[in-house]
């Protein structure tokens, strides 16, 4: 098996046990040739350049040269071969690219076999071999369409239902003219030039291996469902059978990775979707002592780890563990590094794929091993090893913390612009809050703070200093501000309707994203008016539109008489601060106080506070509390009418975004007037005085509407000179 990669090609070659010790490979002028199985003779080099040395040196067995092709005629359809009772194997499939684009296609068997080719399509020939068996390792394609020849691929698969009969697929780019030749146990097919070049890489669509090596699974059972002309007419259909030897899935390095879904699998849970900025194992941290870079070491529980590499399917027996770690290198792009005393044998079997880092780990469980990352290195070594590192580690760390004891003090003077200097001292620089002892050198170093200029006064070493710069540098940050916008309408009842907002009735309690207080369902609110002066209804709903046309409605309305703009007041407000808007008027009413008559006055106003919070992504959380109040009926109060009093109070919270507009509505006063005219004395006579009189009864109805809008104000950054 070979695959490729943008920059090497990678060759498997699967054997028996008792030959994986004893193999050798030689360097010749067109490869590189490996020979398997113990021999007598090397084979002898051509070349009179430098002989570079085996990998191992094991004599190989002298091989017969494949014998030089030349053009023949075409042969008879049936060739028979010598008398053999026991059916032969395929040990050869091959693919020899010539000059000028000719091609060959070398099939080896163990012994002469007969052989049939038809023609099944205009590009595909069948070749059958007969009284031959084809091993599983061999049943898989050989694709060729990157190559200058008429070939495109090649395929091997076994029939069953054909008992001992063997059939390889040619899948030609053209038809062109070709001859067959025998040659004891080699059967060869020249062809001549295809006038079809190869497809480029990027337009070639080669299946992936992983698809490859997926469809082996079900390679018997379609082949034995489908007749002999099918199955060869559809060979890009077919599935190839894997090897049991030795299943090593490989897909692409890089395509893909960052797509891949998010499954669990029992307690493991594999995250595939690119690095969790929120995952601790894929955080780094540099050492404040030594400026080492190196990730973040937690404990995590055996149920909760979490793997997100490439997956690969792995068969291996007593196999040395760093040809081991060599495979997962090439999956998955890593660096590694093996101490010279890790050793070992790993035996495993996964018939289902597992991503390659749980492997990793496995394996070095089997092994009593260990891992740590160096920079963009994962280095391996033995659990001993690693303990002794960090035990010397501790030990440097110890001495440099003393040495840190003897350090000369410095003094600096830290400004903080947009947060309060008490409660950054208090609350990360000290100890503890009141104290002047420093939480990074509490033996040596000092931190006090001055009130009037907003400042830090620190005494101590460089490295705790440099810390405490970093910690101010994360919080002290331009505090954002929020313009509240606010158009406070006085309408018709109908108007709601023109505008598009719709009030339904008030059922039950309203439920906010964090926290809400008052009585509100949804958006919605009812509208109830009444004889007597006013009642309350408060409902909050959001606007469609941008502000800008929201003020062009409002515009046209009090255009057209339905209502008026009381006020559009605008407020800037820090966030977390409160804003208050208020507008009203001043109501006369009369006071007696010893026998004096006094005119005093009552503020009769709409108040609406709106404390605003910026969250992180951009969104502002409002708190919200409206109170409105109404000059309600008149009572009688030593001598003189006094009007009462109504007030109306609700409060909420909202979360909004930036630049939208919330509507606060319900707020109605209904005023109802009747009137009876009719001529004096007549108007009152029983049963007839209707007809001499006329009763009017006016009603009308106003509703207060007010329109939210906020709006972040986020100013730039400066940084202050740290004395």
């Amino acid at each position: 098996r070979h695959f490729g990669y943008p920059d090497k090609v990678r060759v498997v070659l699967d054997t028996k046990k008792k030959y994986l010790s004893a193999f050798s490979a030689y360097p010749v002028e067109t490869g590189l040739e490996i020979y398997v199985g113990a021999t007598t003779d090397a084979p002898v080099m051509a070349s009179s350049e430098k002989v570079i040395a085996p990998i191992k040196a094991i004599t190989p067995e002298k091989k017969d040269p494949v014998p030089e092709e030349k053009p023949v005629t075409p042969v008879e359809k049936i060739r028979p071969a010598s008398a053999y009772t026991k059916p032969a194997w395929v040990n050869r499939v091959d693919f020899l690219a010539k000059e000028s684009g000719k091609s060959t296609v070398i099939i080896g068997t163990t012994h002469p076999v007969d052989y049939d080719m038809n023609e099944v399509a205009d590009k595909l020939l069948r070749i059958k071999l007969f009284n031959t068996k084809l091993p599983k390792y061999r049943r898989r394609p050989l694709i060729t369409t990157r190559f200058e020849s008429a070939v495109d691929r090649i395929t091997p698969f076994f029939k069953s239902a054909l008992k001992n009969t063997s059939i390889v697929a040619l899948e030609l780019r053209e038809m062109v003219p070709y001859t067959i030749e025998q040659k004891e146990d080699l059967l060869l097919i020249h062809f001549e030039a295809s006038s079809i070049p190869p497809k480029p890489f990027e337009q070639a669509n080669l299946p992936s291996w992983k698809k490859v090596f997926a469809q082996m699974d079900v390679a018997d059972e379609e082949a034995d469902q489908l007749p002999i002309a099918e199955t060869v007419t559809s060979v890009e259909k077919t599935p190839i059978e894997k090897t049991p030897i030795e299943k090593t899935t490989v897909p692409a390095q890089e395509a893909g990775r960052e797509k891949m879904a998010t499954e669990k699998t029992g307690e493991v849970v594999f995250t595939r979707q690119g690095d969790d900025p929120y995952d601790i194992r894929r955080m780094k941290k540099t050492d404040s002592f030594t400026g080492k870079t190196e990730y973040i070491e937690g404990y995590f529980g055996e149920t909760s780890q979490r793997y997100s590499g490439e997956k690969i399917a792995l068969d291996f027996y007593e196999t040395d563990i760093k040809n081991v770690f060599r495979i997962l290198k090439e999956v998955s792009g890593q660096n590694f590094a093996i101490d010279d005393d890790v050793t070992g044998k790993v035996t495993l079997s996964f018939d289902k794929p597992v991503p390659w880092d749980q492997v990793l780990d496995l394996v070095l469980k089997m092994n009593q091993l260990g891992k740590m990352y160096e920079g963009d290195i994962i280095r391996v070594a033995t659990k001993e090893t690693l303990k002794l590192e960090e035990k010397s580690k501790k030990e440097r760390l110890k001495e440099r913390q003393q040495a840190i004891q003897l350090e000369d003090l410095i003094t600096v003077f830290i400004p903080v612009n947009y947060t309060s200097a008490k409660d950054v001292a208090d609350n990360h620089l000290r100890e503890k809050p009141g104290k002047d002892k420093s939480k990074f050198n509490v033996k040596r170093g000092r931190v006090s703070y001055d009130d009037r200029m907003n400042m830090i006064i620190m005494t101590d070493v460089p490295d705790s200093i440099k810390r405490a710069k970093e910690i101010i540098q994360k919080l002290d940050k331009v505090t954002p501000q929020v313009m509240i916008e606010a158009r406070v309408v006085e309408v018709n009842s109908d108007f709601t309707s023109e505008i598009g907002i719709d009030w339904g009735a008030d059922i039950g309690p309203w439920n906010s994203p964090r926290r809400i207080s008052g009585n509100l369902t949804g958006d919605l609110a009812m509208n109830l008016p009444s004889p007597s002066a006013g009642v309350i209804g408060i409902a909050f709903t959001k606007v469609n539109g941008t502000p800008l046309v929201l003020n062009a409605q409002l515009s046209a309305l009090e255009t057209r008489g339905k209502g008026k703009i009381i006020s559009s007041p605008k407020i800037l407000t820090l966030d977390g601060k409160t804003a208050m808007i208020k507008t009203g008027f001043q109501y006369p009413y009369f006071s007696i106080d010893e026998g004096d008559v006094e005119i005093l006055f009552k503020d009769i106003t709409l108040s609406l506070e709106v404390t605003p919070m910026v969250t992180p992504d951009e969104r502002v959380l409002m708190q919200i509390h409206i109170t409105k109040d109404d000059v309600g009926e008149f009572v009688e109060s030593i001598g003189f009418d006094v009007p009462s009093i109504i007030k109306n109070e609700a409060e909420t919270e909202l979360l909004v975004n930036d630049n939208d507009t919330i509507v606060i509505g319900g707020i109605v006063k209904t005023n109802v007037s009747s009137s009876d005219t009719g001529w004096p004395g007549l108007k009152n006579i029983p049963l007839l005085g209707w007809l001499f009189r006329k009763e009017g009864k006016t009603e009308i109805n106003k509703e207060l509407l007010i329109f939210i809008t906020p709006k972040i104000v986020q100013l730039e950054q400066r940084n202050t000179i740290v004395q």
